[in-house]
């Protein structure tokens, strides 16, 4: 495998390896995991697919001439960036961290109202309290789905900026809001995750109580 940010770079790397082999004894498999174990995958890509030295050196060359080659494959990632949305795990919040959104931005204010209806109906207190105002959380329940619905209603925003994500990211809490903003979770299941690990971690640290829930 051969990588490299600009097809020449791919060119001039064929013949390091090249030179290399010109100097050493080197087997194909000794000098394909050497690639592996060493190199990050870049945009512009070839596979010399070998049995033995004389196929290596074979379809090297033609990498480094830019011929084509029946041992030799070729690709190009996109040239484009990619947009992604990343969600972070409990420990950053704190009360009436959405407050300021919920009252001047619509968007956010729409979604957190959406979720925060789906929360109750689920048996777990409004999020609302401490997400909008500066009322202290009463229970691990109300901090985890604050967290959750801030996190979602300000990619809600994003999207009406016309920011679209092609992939989301999540630690730890923010897992739950980067598969439900990506849709592979529903918001009835993102809730029961939310209620599962609230309970858990309210058991873990004793100083914080697990108000009762649907669990």
């Amino acid at each position: 495998p051969l990588s490299a940010h600009h097809e020449d770079l791919l060119a001039a790397d064929a013949r390091a390896i090249l030179d290399y082999l010109d100097r050493t004894p080197a087997e194909p498999a000794h000098v394909a995991a050497h690639l592996v174990a060493t190199r990050r995958q870049r945009r512009h890509r070839a596979v010399v697919r070998v049995r033995g030295r004389d196929e290596l050196v074979a379809g090297l060359r033609a990498v480094a001439e830019g011929s084509d080659h029946p041992l030799v494959a070729r690709s190009a990632g996109r040239a484009g960036t990619r947009t992604a949305f990343v969600f972070p795990g409990q420990g950053g919040q704190w009360p009436g961290m959405g407050g300021e959104a919920y009252r001047q931005l619509p968007e956010y204010r729409a979604e957190a109202d959406r979720l925060a209806t789906a929360i109750p109906a689920a048996g777990l207190p409004s999020p609302l309290p401490f997400l909008t105002a500066d009322a202290e959380p009463v229970s691990q329940y109300e901090l985890q789905t604050a967290q959750f619905v801030h996190s979602v209603a300000l990619a809600a925003v994003w999207r009406s900026c016309g920011v679209v994500p092609d992939l989301t990211i999540g630690h730890s809490l923010g897992e739950v809001a980067a598969a439900y903003v990506a849709e592979t979770l529903s918001l009835d299941d993102a809730v029961t995750v939310l209620a599962a690990r609230a309970a858990a971690i309210a058991a873990i640290y004793l100083g914080l109580p697990a108000a009762s829930g649907p669990l």
